[in-house]
């Protein structure tokens, strides 16, 4: 398991990502790829281009799907809520990949 990058923001900035995010009960969910498209994740399963609706311009978001793609080059879901932003390396099963240190 790789460690946690903690990562500097802000409430702003957290609440901006959430203005963004596709919502489930506890997470904000957002998918990346290696090309750096960013879009919500809002069923189970792969999104077809056609569906989705990328992301540009959240700075948040933008770090988050570096440090992603850092642990899984290919990017994929990320789940997110205050207290860090996970990726499922398999069903039910998340592995930490960022921290937020609210300054």
């Amino acid at each position: 398991m790789n460690e946690a990058k903690e990562i500097e923001t802000t409430s702003e900035a957290y609440s901006e990502l959430g203005k963004v995010a596709a919502h489930s009960d506890v997470w904000l969910v957002i998918s990346t790829n290696h090309r750096d498209h960013k879009w919500p994740c809002t069923g189970r399963g792969w999104s077809a281009a056609t569906e989705r609706k990328y992301l540009e311009g959240v700075q948040l978001l933008d770090i988050l799907a570096k440090e992603l793609r850092k642990v899984r080059n290919a990017g994929g879901r990320m789940f997110i809520a205050r207290h860090g932003a996970y990726y499922k390396p398999y069903e039910q099963h998340f592995e930490k990949f960022a921290t937020f240190k609210f300054v």
